[in-house]
């Protein structure tokens, strides 16, 4: 029987029989109670792990293991203040950023180092940092005189050198240096804790939450390194994931199956690893449905086992702690059909290191315009099953890959394609593999608006472009003599441009799509888009095994013997799961249902 092991993230005053009730046999608890305490006094702090020490020992005799969880830089949510003795975080104009302590302020280091010795000294054998324990998005006057690169520079020099797509060699090496610099000073930071740790309790594990890519990016580093830091042979490290979903966006929801799938994957196959579901009321509503729903598909996406609830004492707000309790036998059961990660013919291609390659954008979330996950949403929810991976799968048919890419990632496209792989680049990637030196010789330039419709490699004609962003379009210019391209015309019934073509490389095929991504939105979220993607990788020569045509916003994970789909629709829908036999099975799907199809 495959059990599923549920931990938590909670606080202080968590109730021990409610997360006993809810099924959860370890919580990591925050010594202090609400978000505006997080920057409590140290000596308040260092009390109430005594005061956690003592409920730990209760909860042990229900069966709760009970451990510390560490908030570092602050979680600016309700109505809190930073104390005068830290730092504040900057932006690159040098504005302040009030809702964070800058990451390498030596009065909270010390403090954190302080709670996590203490911690380790009251016998915990286990504690955990907070996915903050990052340094990403602080341009403070410490940060910038600290780096040899940046001297004599002014800010809006700096801010160019950092948000500008790197067609620049001195640039290149520069940013290459300021994220070696930021990484070399968190590795410090780490080293100063995990010896701390160690020094008195020598088999105290410490955990770390896994950040959102983009703030692993900007902080220079990769997650697997990162997490062996905190690591010794007695007392492994071990992480929590990131799904990054807060709310009932079916975006949201749905990549949250594709960065769980993707993180899981940066760290060996041995991590210990936890897959994140996150409610919190003061970020944004998540009704009780949506959350079990995303439980479903993260377990489905990445064959893991340990359900991470973040956090049971908002859950009581919203009724979660009772879906939780009624879910168990169902996600059980779930569990128990998932013993190997879902496989797919398409894998999203996305390199676990890209800081340096990332234009930053500070105005954004998480600090940069363009995102590669946008992709696994458009081609997930169009019913295709893809995967996504930090490096590309031994014998994978074809990857995609969208966004900012790097020097590296376009060397290993090459000889990937040089030897017989598939890949797809949107506009973005496009653009970079040409600016980082790919084999391939083409052009692409953009963005283009007043495109009324596209002409396909069939003849036949599609509308959607027209309702494409002004910002999403580009086109490609080769003197090939292409033999599958998509053509689009203006409002004026003219030829624009080349907005999609297939390219030969050695024995493999390199495919452009003119569109970037990252840009779309759900335009491309529409049966049409599903049937031309399936078109152009077929002329490739790649074909699904199975796949979903219905309506849209149901998606597919293809296993050896079965098929999972999920319906993100508020409605049931019909339609059928096709294969490349040329089988069909129809069926329908409730809203929000996960069904399970036997395979022959």
């Amino acid at each position: 029987m495959s059990e599923i092991f549920y931990t938590s993230q909670s606080r202080l005053r968590f109730d021990i029989n409610r997360l006993t009730d809810m099924g959860v046999k370890r919580a990591y608890v925050t010594p202090f109670d609400t978000n505006n305490e997080v920057l409590s006094k140290p000596e308040i702090i260092l009390s109430n792990l005594e005061k956690l020490a003592a409920k730990a020992e209760l909860s042990l005799k229900k069966k709760l293991e009970v451990f510390p969880f560490f908030i570092t830089i602050n979680h600016p949510e309700g109505n809190y203040q930073l104390p005068n003795r830290y730092r504040m975080q900057k932006n690159i104009d040098g504005s302040p950023r009030p809702a964070f302590i800058c990451f390498r302020d030596k009065t909270r280091q010390q403090e954190m180092i302080a709670f996590a010795k203490k911690a380790a000294g009251l016998g915990f054998n286990r504690l955990m940092f907070d996915d903050d324990l990052r340094d990403a998005f602080c341009y403070c006057d410490e940060h910038i005189t600290g780096f040899a690169g940046f001297k004599g520079k002014s800010r809006s020099q700096i801010e160019h050198i950092l948000s500008s797509i790197l067609d620049n060699p001195e640039y290149e090496n520069l940013r290459q240096k300021w994220y070696e610099y930021k990484y070399q000073g968190m590795i410090n930071y780490a080293r100063q804790i995990e010896q701390a740790v160690h020094s008195i309790n020598p088999k105290c594990r410490i955990g770390i939450c896994t950040s959102a890519k983009r703030c692993q990016d900007f902080s220079g580093r990769n997650p697997a390194d990162w997490l062996k830091v905190f690591s010794t042979e007695d007392a492994p490290a071990f992480t929590r994931l990131c799904g990054e979903c807060y709310d009932d966006d079916i975006r949201h929801i749905c990549q949250s199956t594709g960065w769980s799938q993707y993180m899981n994957d940066c760290y060996p196959e041995n991590t210990e690893k936890m897959l994140e579901v996150t409610s919190v009321p003061a970020v944004s509503y998540r009704s009780s449905g949506s959350v079990m729903f995303e439980t479903d598909l993260v377990i489905a996406a990445t064959a893991q086992k340990t359900i991470h609830w973040c956090w049971p004492e908002e859950f009581e707000r919203t009724g979660l702690c009772d879906a939780v309790i009624e879910s168990k036998n169902h996600v059980l059961k779930i569990s128990e059909e998932i013993k190997t990660k879902p496989q797919s013919p398409l894998c999203i291609y996305i390199d676990s290191n890209l800081g340096s390659y990332t234009p930053i954008n500070i105005s954004v979330p998480y600090g940069a315009t363009d995102d590669p996950i946008n992709a696994y949403n458009i081609i997930s929810l169009l019913g295709l099953p893809v995967i996504i991976r930090p490096a590309i799968p031994e014998n994978q048919p074809a990857i995609i890959c969208s966004s900012y890419i790097s020097r590296k990632m376009i060397a290993n496209i090459d000889e990937y394609i040089f030897n017989g792989g598939v890949t797809v680049l949107d506009s973005r990637a496009a653009e970079c593999y040409r600016i980082y030196g790919g084999q391939v010789a083409f052009n692409i330039s953009g963005s283009f608006s007043l495109n009324r419709y596209e002409i396909l490699s069939d003849g036949s004609r599609c509308d959607i472009i027209a309702d494409c962003p002004s910002d999403s379009i580009s086109y490609i210019e080769t003197n090939e003599d292409l033999k599958y391209k998509w053509r689009s015309f203006n409002v004026d019934g003219k030829e624009a441009g080349c907005t999609a073509a297939i390219f030969a490389l050695g024995k493999g095929k390199l495919i452009i799509f003119g569109y970037n991504l990252s840009r779309t939105k759900q335009v491309l979220l529409c049966s049409q888009w599903r049937n031309r993607v399936l078109d152009i990788l077929s002329f490739a020569n790649i074909d699904f095994s199975v796949y979903w045509k219905g309506p849209v916003a149901v998606q597919c994970f293809y296993y050896d013997k079965k098929t999972i789909l999920a319906n993100y629709n508020a409605s049931i829908v019909a339609g059928e799961i096709k294969t490349r036999f040329g089988q069909t099975h129809s069926l329908s799907l409730k809203p929000y249902e996960l069904k399970i199809v036997k395979m022959k």
